[in-house]
């Protein structure tokens, strides 16, 4: 219970949000896990591997901490692409097959051939495409938001991207799509924008588009395609009520191999997720420090830190656009749960770590994001290069001012 004493060093235990106790000082039973805190929707491999996952962060944190965040080693990322390359290989030569069966004049191989290529149709790798449905912010529509992506940018040392889409997501990303013409894609998700202060906003561009620059492994050409390939054929190899309803001993044999073909398949993905997150982990800190160059030491450690409570942040934001309230409203009650949440602000980091440890989690804990800002902040903190003012930050407000009255309706609605 919060407030008996630590197992470790008798300083009295902490809790937020209900969790399990733990020791603030030396952060005994910070490891513990909270299955309430998780989900339902927790995986099965998550708890098995969540002192793993645990250790991994804290200790990848400690090292960059003292000895700086580098790039991630190429031999990882040219195994990768050549795990990558021997799927799509197969997905290639799986194609083939059924095309050369269904033109096959012997009987009996069409239905197998028409079979391969409906398979390999399910299976085919994806190299991402942009949502019809999502609007896009073009330059002639908002000339303020682009003028100050440029300026990011530029900031970061790399091109801008050619496409900003909106999204009502509490997100915001950037991805390259495209089989032969790659083009750069920023999502900016309007709820996480209104919220932000003007220059939490420049850090926000900078860490994204600093995953332009930072060497990413999992934007490699291959692995995201293959990856996404992986997941489909578990998803076909899962047990179905087809496959469950065949009888005799050919139905159970069909269940047996797909069964072990899948557990085969479900080590051969958990590798590539375990190979691929920490340098992903060491992308997303990179991308941190590449904020912190842009947007300023101060705002891109309260950007980490607005991820910590970012779930608390949610509840007034849906009362205010229920109650007609706009975006000043929405950041006003942000600003105040953020301020609320300061003093307590070395025990949420910490609960942070153990709710976002995982050897599948994209990105580092955001408590460990915020601590490695804070550990390599430069004492006077860095000024940013590039600033927004309060009039450019209106500007930008104005040009997304009939999106956010969209969101606002949708939140309301539910």
């Amino acid at each position: 219970m919060p407030g008996a004493g630590c197992g470790a060093c008798g300083q009295p235990l902490v809790s937020e949000r209900d969790a399990l106790p733990w020791c603030e000082s030396c952060e005994w039973n910070l490891d513990a896990y909270d299955r309430r805190r998780r989900g339902p929707g927790s995986r099965w491999i998550d708890r098995l591997t969540f002192r793993w996952a645990l250790r991994r962060s804290t200790r990848d944190f400690a090292a960059w901490a003292r000895d700086g965040v580098q790039r991630p080693r190429r031999a990882t990322w040219l195994a990768l692409q050549a795990v990558s390359a021997v799927l799509l290989a197969g997905w290639a030569l799986l194609l083939f097959t059924g095309v050369r069966l269904v033109f096959t004049e012997v009987n009996g191989w069409l239905i197998i051939g028409v079979l391969c290529l409906v398979l390999a149709y399910g299976l085919r790798p994806r190299f991402g495409r942009l949502d019809d449905e999502l609007p896009v912010a073009t330059r002639e529509r908002f000339p303020a938001l682009h003028e100050l992506i440029d300026r990011v940018a530029a900031a970061v040392g790399t091109a801008p991207p050619d496409v900003v889409a909106l999204t009502y997501d509490m997100n915001a990303g950037t991805a390259e799509i495209g089989l032969f013409r790659r083009r750069r894609v920023m999502l900016l998700g309007l709820p996480m924008w209104a919220v932000l202060p003007a220059q939490q906003r420049v850090a926000l561009l900078g860490h994204e588009m600093g995953h332009f620059v930072n060497g990413d492994q999992r934007r490699a050409y291959l692995v995201a395609p293959a990856m996404t390939l992986v997941a489909r054929l578990i998803e076909v190899l899962r047990p179905s009520y087809a496959s469950m309803a065949l009888a005799g001993p050919g139905g159970l044999a069909v269940r047996v191999f797909t069964g072990a073909l899948g557990w085969v398949v479900g080590l051969l993905e958990f590798a590539m997720h375990v190979a691929a997150a920490r340098g992903g982990h060491q992308a997303e800190y990179l991308a941190d420090r590449i904020s912190a160059r842009v947007a300023g030491d101060v705002a891109a450690r309260d950007l980490a830190d607005g991820m910590v409570v970012l779930h608390e942040v949610l509840e007034p934001l849906g009362r205010s656009a229920r109650m007609g309230a706009g975006p000043a409203v929405w950041l006003s009650g942000a600003e105040h749960v953020r301020e609320q949440a300061a003093p307590r602000r070395t025990r949420l980091r910490q609960l942070s770590v153990r709710e976002e440890a995982s050897l599948f989690a994209s990105h580092p804990p955001s408590g460990l994001r915020a601590r490695l800002l804070e550990a390599h902040q430069a004492e006077p903190p860095r000024a940013a290069l590039v600033e927004l003012t309060a009039e450019q930050n209106a500007r930008i407000d104005g040009e997304l001012a009939n999106r956010f009255e969209e969101l606002r309706q949708a939140v309301s609605a539910r």
